[in-house]
């Protein structure tokens, strides 16, 4: 995901999980268009270190009343799985085991796309 924050471009992979990669066709696209549909305008970004690419690991919010995780709701959506390696936040492995019993997006066929981090490998 790219932010701007205070006029500068961030690159941000979100916390806890890991979505499909682009090329991991229709799935890649899809976490995609989630995510920018769900992501408004205005968020927060709560980072939690810079990895060795240069690239921000971060919590993203939003802002309104009624805010929201948006990592964990691309889990719950289907549009990503939990990276348990990194990850040792309940509610993640509980969105994914739902979604997973639901059959929603990644979880919707068996297939490389339910494990990004296995098709980045191939």
């Amino acid at each position: 995901m790219r932010l701007t924050c205070k006029g500068k471009s961030v690159e941000v992979r979100l916390h806890c999980i890991d979505a499909p990669e682009y090329e991991q066709i229709p799935w890649g696209k899809q976490s995609r268009h989630h995510l920018r549909k769900i992501t408004p305008r205005k968020v927060e970004l709560k980072t939690i270190e810079i990895d060795q690419f240069g690239r921000t690991l971060g919590e993203v919010y939003t802002t309104e009343p009624s805010r929201r995780f948006l990592n964990l709701e691309q889990v719950v959506g289907g549009h990503a799985a939990v990276y348990e390696h990194y990850c040792s936040d309940p509610a993640f492995t509980r969105a994914q085991r739902k979604a997973r019993k639901a059959g929603l997006g990644i979880w919707s066929k068996p297939g490389a796309q339910q494990t990004p981090w296995v098709f980045r490998h191939r």
